[in-house]
């Protein structure tokens, strides 16, 4: 496969970035890579979802999906009285 992208990026910047999360530590790595992970989750249920569902019903079906519809109907509940 040809690429006329411009390479505009050091090539060792992969193995320093790698230098860097290990040097980080696990609970820093964890703090960095949480958001990713959210916005992961986020996406990929959206893509399973009408596009236009607000947070609320999209942390609904995940739950739902990971956890069984019965376990999403309790926690929904909980999380607009928590509000």
């Amino acid at each position: 496969m040809h690429h006329d992208a411009v390479e505009d990026t050091c090539p060792d910047a992969p193995w320093v970035q790698i230098q860097l999360l290990r040097a980080a530590g696990p609970t820093r790595r964890v703090h960095l890579g949480g958001p990713l992970i959210f916005a992961a989750r986020r996406l990929a249920l959206r893509s399973r979802a009408n596009p236009t569902l607000r947070d609320e019903e999209l942390r609904g079906r995940f739950v739902a999906l990971g956890a069984g519809q019965a376990v999403a109907d309790g926690v929904r509940p909980r999380r607009a009285r928590d509000a």
